[in-house]
């Protein structure tokens, strides 16, 4: 069908170029005479009587504007025509037998264009749905990278990006923050008497009494084993210290552990031109302090 609707402009272009140029010197192909430019172009032919160009042109079938018109006119309605074919071919029709499909409860299976425009959506929703399960994978990835797997707190990797961020918005506004470190006392003593299970189970009861008493702008992490960092936003030295003997107390009085979970605890509060390896050792340190101290106490550096 392709090839028909390419023929038809090919023969129309032709038919029309052919209407258009016919000229002069069509009598002279045909047997007539000669074109009289070329009669008089040489001075040995100059006794051949001049003829009135407009003669025999006006004449000239070729040169009319009717057949011009005429074969244009035929052209384009060839044109049209093969094109309304190709169009009820590749789309009504195939519309048409989809429609009867469904309304015969049967398969739909499009063809030609529509079938082409079918293909193309179908494509584009799993696209779509493919591109969908990558983001929430990744999402997913990114979680699995920054939480602890058996408290649900924010694990190392992730308290390490939350203090890079909070640090970079201190030195923009000065804004105080301050790293609480808690190592639990006796929680070795704890899975060597009770076994592994009771151990993460005071590792998780810690880390929900420890989450539900932060403000929710804090950040509450797992650093390894049986350590915790709390990163506070907005809070001095002072305010640090405050959270951490709250935080002790209760920890202390764990209902799920017996005897509770005692816990050495570090203070520290960032200083100008700190980075956030420093203020992570200066915790750390004060943390040992307290650990050095006997545990169950808080020390600040």
């Amino acid at each position: 069908m392709l090839g028909g609707l390419l023929l038809a402009l090919i023969f129309g272009v032709v038919f029309t170029a052919a209407g258009t140029y016919l000229g002069p010197d069509v009598p002279a192909a045909a047997g007539g005479s000669m074109s009289p430019t070329l009669l008089t172009a040489h001075p040995s032919l100059g006794h051949v009587p001049q003829l009135p160009e407009t003669g025999y042109q006006r004449n000239l079938p070729g040169s009319s504007p009717y057949v011009v018109a005429f074969i244009s006119a035929g052209t384009a309605l060839g044109v049209a025509a093969l094109f309304g074919l190709w169009l009820r071919r590749q789309l009504v029709a195939p519309l048409h037998e989809a429609a009867v499909s469904i309304e015969s409860g049967g398969p739909v299976r499009l063809r030609g264009i529509a079938g082409a425009v079918r293909e193309l959506r179908m494509v584009e929703e799993r696209y779509n749905r493919a591109r969908e399960a990558m983001e929430q994978r990744i999402v997913e990835l990114d979680q699995q990278l920054h939480v602890d797997w058996l408290t649900g707190l924010t694990n190392r990797r992730g308290l390490e990006r939350a203090l890079e961020v909070e640090l970079e918005r201190a030195r923009r506004s000065a804004a105080p923050v301050s790293l609480i470190f808690l190592d639990l006392d006796g929680f070795k003593a704890l899975n060597d008497e009770r076994g592994h299970q009771a151990g993460d189970e005071a590792l998780q009861q810690a880390a929900e009494l420890l989450k539900s008493r932060v403000r929710e702008t804090d950040a509450v992490a797992r650093w390894g084993g049986d350590e915790f960092v709390i990163l506070c936003r907005d809070t001095d030295q002072a305010g640090a210290e405050v959270v951490a003997r709250a935080l002790a107390l209760r920890l202390a009085q764990c209902p799920g552990v017996p005897g509770g979970c005692r816990a050495s605890v570090g203070v520290s509060a960032w200083r100008a031109g700190d980075c956030a390896r420093e203020l992570m050792a200066r915790a750390d340190g004060a943390m040992y302090d307290a650990k050095r101290r006997g545990g169950g106490s808080i020390c600040v550096r």
